[in-house]
């Protein structure tokens, strides 16, 4: 039973990062033209392209994201008011995406759940005794 339980749970985790990663790569990259359209016409287009390749390609590719993540990288070049427009339109649509792509998500552990609980409905209880013969009834 233990052993079931530990590779229900491996299984399970798995299923759940697939569909993170796969609706993340989706939703990351649909955010990346939303926010990109509205960008001010000061931001030149292949800087605009560039945002939305560096976002939305980074579910296929791997994100580098938090404090951490080097500056110098995609926004390397720009004038810091532009830098700092795209760093946080990035952060924007970042969350938004990862809140889009987690709803359907936890849909896969509920639905796991939903049919876990109906299945017990389907397990029959046993009665002790079943086999034996019902007992005469006492004669009043």
């Amino acid at each position: 039973m233990n052993t079931t339980r530990q590779v229900g749970a491996a299984m399970g985790n798995a299923a759940v990062g697939a569909v993170l990663q796969n609706r993340l790569t989706v939703s990351l990259h649909e955010q990346a033209v939303r926010y990109a359209a509205r960008i001010p016409d000061q931001v030149p287009a292949p800087v605009r392209a560039r945002f939305v390749e560096g976002l939305g390609g980074g579910g296929r590719a791997g994100l580098e994201v938090g404090s951490a993540a080097p500056a110098a990288g995609p926004l390397a070049g720009l004038p810091p008011q532009v830098a700092d427009l795209l760093a946080r339109l990035a952060h924007e649509a970042f969350a938004y995406g990862f809140v889009d792509a987690m709803r359907p998500t936890l849909l896969v552990p509920v639905a796991v759940l939903a049919v876990g609980a109906l299945s017990c409905l389907a397990v029959r209880r046993r009665q002790r005794g079943a086999r034996e013969a019902p007992a005469a009834a006492p004669a009043a």
